[in-house]
């Protein structure tokens, strides 16, 4: 059985206006990740865990995510211009790009501030993709990493493991485990959406302020966490990138809390397994 090594988001970069965008997005990282032939690998924790998270720029037309085994043999690739085309064709709904954040300005409000990576992920409208192909994309996944159910939402996660974990499962809740990677089955959504979640070190009394209202945003529930904004980007019209800014940690505990370890998720949720979808 093959081992997901890692996760790779690709951007377009095949003119002036994609490249600048990745290139600004792509600097916020360079503090926290390794850089090979144009991209950009989050760094692990802990090391020598899988599934690893790549950005990169690549020759695509549209956004695109891959799930590669240690072979470098693909498992499965989330087709989101597919998905984005059937959603713009469903949809009658403008794009408001008032509230969008444009790239420079997160980059310059961001630049030295993020000191983690926790999660990236991607949502997948129910609207657009059938319940059984969302189980068959789990399904798929299960098979080739640690999945674990978030409770009673459609809001799974893969955990890095190491090689024994992966073949039985995770039971060490001593370390911090990122970054993550969420799926998310979402009924809110009208078009595929692909998410950040960092680590700042900005506390939230200042968060507010530099990400007021309508580019900034509490997701309700979680605002008590971190505050959300929706940047600008060249395929707005059919997909958007969210980015969720964790508050400074009050204390050094947070660390090792049972959300940083993944330990709720293991507990509460329960691995998926191939074949056996809730």
């Amino acid at each position: 059985m093959t081992r997901l090594q890692t996760i790779n988001i690709a951007f377009p970069n095949s003119n002036e206006n994609e490249k600048d965008w990745i290139n600004l997005f792509g600097d916020l990282f360079l503090d926290l990740a390794n850089t090979e032939n144009d991209a950009i690998r989050f760094t692990l924790m802990p090391e020598q865990y899988y599934p690893s998270t790549v950005i990169r720029g690549e020759h695509v037309n549209f956004p695109v995510i891959t799930f590669d085994d240690v072979k470098n043999k693909r498992q499965l690739a989330i087709d989101l211009e597919t998905i984005a085309a059937k959603a713009a064709a469903a949809s009658n709904e403008e794009c408001n790009h008032d509230s969008y954040l444009p790239i420079d300005k997160l980059h310059t409000l961001l630049k030295g501030r993020i000191i983690g990576v926790d999660h990236t992920g991607v949502n997948l409208p129910t609207s657009i993709v059938s319940r059984p192909e969302w189980e068959r994309v789990l399904n798929i996944l299960a098979v080739h990493c640690n999945v674990y159910h978030y409770p009673e939402e459609d809001w799974p996660f893969i955990i890095p493991a190491d090689e024994t974990e992966f073949k039985e499962d995770i039971t060490s809740f001593d370390r911090k485990r990122s970054p993550k990677f969420e799926l998310v089955y979402d009924k809110y959504t009208n078009k595929p959406m692909l998410q950040f979640a960092l680590e700042t070190n900005i506390p939230r009394e200042e968060m507010e302020a530099l990400f007021p209202g309508p580019s900034g945003f509490a997701i309700p529930g979680l605002d008590e966490v971190f505050r959300s904004v929706v940047i600008q980007s060249p395929w707005n019209e059919l997909l958007t990138i969210r980015i969720d800014l964790y508050y400074l940690a009050q204390d050094d505990e947070a660390e090792f809390d049972d959300w940083a370890t993944g330990e709720w998720l293991i507990r509460e949720g329960g691995r998926v397994k191939a074949g056996v979808v809730k």
